[in-house]
């Protein structure tokens, strides 16, 4: 009898081994599942805290721009000259531009914000269209000398997909600029780059 007891004990001490052992892993995995969710938790804290403070910490600015055919890369032959003063605030570009006097009476065929790109270099992308003698009647478009129009910049920005703020970056670092293209010089009988003021 006293032998059956002494197997009994140690079976209930197994037992009670194992329970305890499953609790300890049980409160393990407790742990570190609430130790994930504070991790995730204080990220989404920083994360949020980060926006908020890039949208308290948005820049605003005036620019101007001074066109003229010099300031293309290959520039074509015009005395044509032209001007514009921006206004940037909550992501929205606002352009009031003017010009006169293409080659030989000619009228534009099309008209673009492109970037990036410094004064007299290439640009690889158009940014915003003024004017393009193609899709003529398109809601927003402006012919004509005289263009007063505004631009959100953020929704450009979403729509082709570059990370957060590069149009604001590329706007204050003078790498977006106008360009009036005509039939006498296609490839833009004059530009003139966007800069804020004082620059």
């Amino acid at each position: 009898l006293s032998r059956i007891q002494s197997i009994a004990a140690k079976f209930e001490l197994k037992i009670t081994m194992k329970l305890l052992l499953v609790l300890f892993i049980s409160l393990l995995l407790v742990n570190a599942i609430s130790a994930v969710k504070h991790e995730k938790k204080v990220v989404r804290t920083r994360e949020l805290k980060k926006r908020n403070n890039s949208v308290n910490t948005r820049r605003s600015g005036t620019f101007i721009s001074i066109l003229n055919a010099a300031q293309n890369p290959t520039p074509c032959d015009s005395d044509a000259l032209g001007n514009g003063i921006f206004t940037y605030k909550d992501g929205m570009l606002c352009a009031t531009v003017s010009y006169q006097g293409l080659k030989d009476g000619d009228v534009e065929n099309r008209s673009h914000i492109h970037g990036p790109a410094a004064i007299g270099e290439n640009y690889s992308d158009i940014i915003a269209t003024f004017y393009n003698r193609n899709t003529a009647g398109t809601e927003g478009e402006l012919p004509g000398t005289n263009k007063n129009i505004c631009y959100n910049l953020d929704e450009i920005n979403e729509a082709k997909d570059y990370e957060v703020g590069t149009l604001e970056e590329f706007l204050f670092d003078g790498l977006l600029l106008v360009n009036i293209h005509s039939d006498f010089c296609d490839k833009g009988e004059i530009r003139g780059q966007i800069l804020p003021m004082g620059m």
